[in-house]
């Protein structure tokens, strides 16, 4: 695994929808994304597994806020990089292979 993404949702729904839908295109073998789910609520955490089976959703049952969810999201990830995303940026599968391009041209982290 290259790369994984990992990104912490807390009532974040409309954007990580918008995100994920952006990120669905092309999205590159050899990529992962991880969603971490702060203080789950059932009904979206259901219906987004369901709506995107290619993204790994993991149900954290309280708010343990940003750094603790990547934590839980670094945990499961398979990737040799890592990225970390809130779920409001919006990116194109391309521009994070640029970002990827850019890092490894010029030896930085």
């Amino acid at each position: 695994m290259k790369l994984s993404i990992i990104t912490v949702n807390y009532r974040s729904w409309h954007h990580l929808e918008a995100a994920l839908v952006e990120l669905q295109e092309g999205f590159p073998e050899g990529w992962e994304i991880i969603v971490v789910d702060n203080e789950s609520d059932a009904g979206p955490f259901d219906e987004f597994a369901a709506r995107f089976p290619w993204v790994t959703f993991i149900s954290n049952p309280i708010n343990s806020g940003f750094g603790a969810g990547c934590n839980i999201g670094v945990a499961r990830a398979a990737g040799e990089q890592l990225l970390f995303m809130n779920p409001d940026v919006i990116a194109s599968s391309s521009s994070i292979q640029a970002l990827i391009d850019i890092k490894a041209e010029q030896n930085i982290g």
